[in-house]
């Protein structure tokens, strides 16, 4: 607890806790449509409403302000424990959704487009949305935040985005001879961050 208090003053200290869960009741808005998606336009934000306009599905969109701390409403907290968008709901299942690959990959079986059905395609697919979402993302992220809020960047910081990049850029330009955003979920997973990250580096 004294780590957060030492961050007394930064403009997250109101969102920074040592505990997960609810801290106020509000519920989550709704609409009409099946499927409602909670989130913002980050990069991994945009991941699914990309992804909802290609299939061309009916779904309510809501912006949730994590500046404002809207992802820490028990709406929100029902939908994610860990309060980080994006989060959706499947209203005709019941099925929750959260992480931004994980609702890709969940939208893009049931609806049977944009992942291989093929084993070892799909499987490759996969590794790529995996990859992004354990390394790319998280690690981007980072760099964005600390380039901006704590400019004292460690080599860390700075050498292992880089280092990403680089791939993103071997495996889904040069391989494909241009950079473009093909229909597979995993050069969908991949584009946001690597066209952010592209111009923080």
């Amino acid at each position: 607890e004294a780590l957060y208090e030492a961050t007394r003053g930064n403009r997250f200290f109101g969102l920074n806790s040592p505990v997960a869960g609810a801290r106020n009741s509000n519920p989550l808005p709704s609409g009409p449509a099946d499927f409602q998606l909670y989130s913002l336009a980050t990069p991994n934000g945009q991941k699914v409403g990309i992804l909802l306009e290609e299939l061309g599905i009916d779904y309510d969109a809501w912006v949730c302000n994590i500046g404002k701390g809207n992802q820490f409403s028990a709406g929100f907290v029902g939908l994610n424990p860990n309060s980080k968008i994006p989060a959706a709901v499947e209203r005709s299942s019941g099925i929750r959704l959260f992480e931004s690959g994980s609702i890709a990959l969940y939208l893009a079986d049931k609806f049977k487009r944009f992942i291989p059905s093929e084993a070892g395609s799909r499987a490759e697919c996969i590794n790529w949305v995996m990859w992004q979402m354990a390394g790319q993302g998280p690690m981007s992220g980072n760099f964005g935040h600390f380039m901006v809020y704590a400019p004292d960047l460690s080599l860390i910081h700075i050498s292992e985005p880089t280092r990403l990049l680089s791939i993103s850029y071997a495996v889904f330009c040069l391989k494909k001879k241009k950079c473009t955003l093909s229909k597979l979920t995993s050069d969908r997973s991949n584009y946001d961050w690597t066209v952010c990250e592209s111009k923080m580096v």
